[in-house]
C-alpha cells in the first residue's frame, strides 16, 4: 500500500515535467522556431597562456543564465569555442563539456595551445544545452599569440 502511494505521488510530480519536455522537443526544440536562441556566453576574454614564452592563449567566459527564448533555464551540456583568422571566418575549435557539478569555473575556460606566435586569432563561444540547441555566438574577441 505504501509503495503504491509513493509511486502515484512520484509519477504525478514527474508527469508535468515529461509533458513539458515533450512540448519543448516538439516546438522547435524550445527555440520558438529558430533553434537555440536566447542568451549567449558573456564576458569573453583572451589572455596569454601560462609560462615564460606563452605559446598559448586562454579563452574564458561567463555562462548564460538561459538558452531558450521562452525564458526557461536549460541545463548547459557544453560550450563550443570558435576560432578564425578574422571575425567573419570562425570555425569550431573545441567543445568544452560541462559536468554541472559546482564549481564550474574550470568549464568556462579553454587553452588554445595550437596558436602561432605573433599571429592574431579571433574567438567566440556558444553554449549548447542537453538537447543540442546552440545559443547565439558571444561577442567576437581577438588577441595576438605570444
Amino acid at each position: 500500500m505504501f509503495y503504491q502511494s509513493l509511486a502515484r505521488v512520484s509519477f504525478a510530480g514527474l508527469l508535468p515535467r515529461f509533458m513539458g519536455l515533450w512540448l519543448c522537443l516538439t516546438i522547435a526544440a524550445c527555440g520558438g522556431g529558430g533553434g537555440g536562441g536566447g542568451g549567449a556566453p558573456g564576458n569573453v576574454v583572451v589572455t596569454p597562456g601560462p609560462g615564460p614564452g606563452g605559446g598559448s592563449l586562454v579563452i574564458s567566459w561567463s555562462s548564460p543564465s538561459t538558452l531558450g527564448t521562452d525564458g526557461n533555464s536549460l541545463v548547459i551540456a557544453a560550450f563550443n569555442v570558435y576560432r578564425g583568422p578574422n571575425a567573419g571566418a570562425l570555425v569550431l575549435l573545441a567543445a568544452v563539456t560541462v559536468n554541472n557539478v559546482p564549481p564550474i569555473a574550470a568549464e568556462t575556460t579553454f587553452t588554445d595551445a595550437t596558436v602561432t606566435s605573433g599571429d592574431t586569432f579571433f574567438y567566440a563561444v556558444t553554449a549548447v544545452d542537453t538537447v543540442g540547441n546552440e545559443s547565439p555566438q558571444s561577442a567576437v574577441v581577438s588577441a595576438v599569440a605570444p
